[in-house]
C-alpha cells in the first residue's frame, strides 16, 4: 500500500514554507517576540508547537491536482489519531499508540492500491492492524511525530517580514518568504506556536494547528480489527 505511506507528508509540505530573516515589526519591549527575527520566531514556533502536550492538524491541499486533506491529532508520548484522503486515491482513518497501528480505509483507497475484490469485500469496513515497525502500511506511524511533519518548515527563504497581527481574534504574528510563496501566522507568545500555514496557488494548500485538544488515544473495538498482516500489510 505505497501511497499510504506519502500522503500526509504530501499535505503538510505542499502547506509548508520557509521563513525569512527580517526583524519582527515591533520593538515594544511589552511584545514577547521583540527583537527576533522572523527565522528566529518561525523555529521557535516549530520547537513550541513540538514541546505541546497534544496538537491537532487539520486543512486542505493539493497535489497534481488532487486535492488532498488532513485532520490529526497527535496526543505527546501517546499516539496519534485521526484522517486523511487524496482525491482518486480514497481515505483512511488512522489510530496510533506507540507501537501498533491501525487503519481504516474506504473502498476507493483498496481500490486505487491494486487489492482484489475479493480481498476489499472481507477487509471492507475492518480496521487493519499491524506493527509500527513494519514496512508498508506500518511507516504511517511517522506520520505521528511532529518532527517529520515539520520537518521542511524551518529554512531560510531570505528578505521576509514578521508583522504583528490578529488571526481569528488571537494576537499573532505573520511571516512571509519574501518571493510570497507562502506564509504562516504564530501565537505572539513566548515560546511562539504555529497557528496556520499557507502555501497559494496550485499544488497548495492551508493547515491549521490547535493546541490541548486531546489526553488520551482510543483503539478500535477489538471486533473491528483484523490483522493486516494476514492479507499482505
Amino acid at each position: 500500500m505505497p501511497k499510504a505511506r506519502y500522503m500526509a507528508q504530501t499535505i503538510i509540505l505542499t502547506a509548508a514554507l520557509s521563513a525569512g530573516a527580517a526583524a519582527c515589526g515591533s520593538s515594544a519591549s511589552s511584545d514577547p517576540l521583540a527583537g527576533l527575527t522572523s527565522t528566529q520566531i518561525a523555529r521557535q514556533a516549530v520547537t513550541g508547537t513540538e514541546a505541546a502536550s497534544s496538537v491537532r492538524i487539520y486543512g486542505q491541499g493539493s497535489d497534481s491536482g488532487q486535492p488532498l486533506s488532513i485532520d490529526l491529532t497527535i496526543v505527546k508520548g501517546k499516539g496519534c489519531q485521526g484522517s486523511l484522503s487524496e482525491g482518486s486515491v480514497g481515505s483512511f482513518k488512522l489510530v496510533y499508540t506507540g507501537g501498533t497501528v491501525w487503519v481504516l480505509p474506504d473502498s476507493k483507497f483498496y481500490q486505487s492500491n491494486n487489492v482484489p475484490a475479493a480481498v476489499t469485500s472481507i477487509l471492507n469496513g475492518k480496521w487493519l492492524e499491524v506493527k509500527g515497525t513494519t514496512s508498508g502500511i506500518g511507516t504511517i506511524a511517522n506520520l505521528c511525530t511532529m518532527s517529520t511533519l515539520l520537518g521542511q518548515f524551518t529554512g531560510d527563504a531570505g528578505n521576509a517580514k514578521g508583522v504583528k497581527t490578529t488571526l481569528n481574534g488571537q494576537p499573532a504574528v505573520k511571516i512571509t518568504d519574501n518571493t510570497d510563496k507562502g506564509y504562516a501566522y504564530v501565537t505572539d507568545t513566548a515560546p511562539p506556536q504555529l497557528l496556520q500555514v499557507t502555501k497559494p496557488g496550485a499544488g497548495g494548500g492551508t493547515i491549521n494547528f490547535s493546541y490541548n485538544t486531546a489526553t488520551t488515544i482510543t483503539p478500535p473495538p477489538a471486533s473491528q480489527v483484523i490483522d493486516g498482516s494476514k492479507y499482505g500489510f
